[in-house]
C-alpha cells in the first residue's frame, strides 16, 4: 500500500511538473522567438547601415541619378580619354555647357564636376590652386596646362574619344 501510494505521488508530482515545464517551455520559447526576431531586425539594421558595400551601392545609384540628370540638362560638347603616364593614371572626361554655363565631368565611378571658365578657346577651372585649364582646338583636340605651362612634359595627354 506505502508502495503504490508513494508510485501514485510520484506519478501526480511528475504529471503536475512536466504541465508546468510545457508552460514555462511555451513562454521561454515565446521570449526566445521574440528575441531572436528582435536580434536579427538589429543586426540587420546594423548591417545595413554599416556595410560599406551596402553604403557605396546607395551613393553609387544616387550619383548615377544625378549624372544622368547632368547629361539631360547640359549638352555634350566633348569628351576625352586623359592619362598620366608618369602616374600611371586614365580617366574620362567631359566638358558639358548649359546657356553660358560651362562644366568639366569626370563621370568615371563616383563621378565629380568642376566648374570652368570659357575664354577662347581654353576652359579654366574655378578655384584651381595651380591655374589648370583645358585648350581645346577646333578639331576637339586638348592640352592640360596648368600656370606654368604645357603639361604633356609632366605625362599628361588627352585623346579624343
Amino acid at each position: 500500500m506505502k508502495r503504490s501510494f508513494l508510485l501514485a505521488l510520484t506519478i501526480i508530482t511528475c504529471l503536475t511538473s512536466c504541465q508546468n515545464n510545457e508552460k514555462e517551455a511555451s513562454t521561454t520559447e515565446s521570449v526566445n522567438v521574440e528575441t531572436v526576431n528582435s536580434n536579427r531586425e538589429v543586426e540587420s539594421t546594423i548591417s545595413d547601415t554599416t556595410n560599406p558595400k551596402t553604403v557605396e551601392e546607395i551613393e553609387a545609384s544616387l550619383n548615377n541619378g544625378n549624372y544622368s540628370k547632368i547629361k539631360s540638362d547640359y549638352r555634350l560638347l566633348g569628351k576625352w580619354e586623359i592619362s598620366n603616364s608618369f602616374m600611371k593614371q586614365t580617366y574620362s572626361y567631359e566638358i558639358r555647357k548649359k546657356g553660358d554655363e560651362y562644366i568639366g565631368v569626370f563621370p568615371d565611378g563616383d563621378y565629380k564636376t568642376e566648374t570652368l571658365e570659357k575664354n577662347g578657346n581654353d576652359y579654366y577651372v574655378q578655384g584651381s590652386r595651380f591655374g589648370e585649364f583645358y585648350r581645346v582646338d577646333a578639331n576637339m583636340n586638348m592640352i592640360l596646362f596648368d600656370r606654368d605651362g604645357d603639361l604633356t612634359g609632366a605625362g599628361y595627354r588627352a585623346v579624343k574619344m
